[in-house]
């Protein structure tokens, strides 16, 4: 590894990777996040990453999903690339006043590994 003025390169065997150090503030993460949420929905992650997995194969490229916890279920459908429209719901306990988002399925998807929180704030 090696460190200049505005580069870092890194080197293991044949392959070398040069990249450019960023000037400036990385933002402070704890600060980005609330300290508490107004609703929080514990979902099982076996079948939020099915569902969005289904629904990510109909959505229009690089499209969000979008999410509608509402009446005690979780609807996920995407923007369709054609005018049908697959919708799966699920049963996640969902407390407050109905919410639509929108994701991009690939990271909702990555997030939905065993590896991550299955809790969304």
């Amino acid at each position: 590894m090696g460190i200049n003025d505005n580069t870092v390169v890194f080197g293991a065997g044949d392959a070398w990777l040069t990249t450019r150090r960023i000037d400036g503030q990385f933002p402070d993460v704890n600060r980005l996040l609330p300290d508490s949420f107004e609703a929080e929905v514990d979902l099982p992650r076996a079948e939020l990453r099915d569902v969005v997995r289904r629904a990510a194969v109909m959505a229009q490229r690089n499209a969000p999903l979008r999410l509608r916890f509402a009446e005690g279920e979780l609807t996920v459908s995407p923007r369709a690339r054609t005018s049908a429209r697959r919708v799966s719901r699920f049963p996640p306990r969902t407390p407050g006043e109905p919410l639509e988002i929108g994701f991009n399925a690939e990271f909702l998807a990555d997030g939905s590994t065993p590896s991550a929180p299955t809790r969304c704030g």
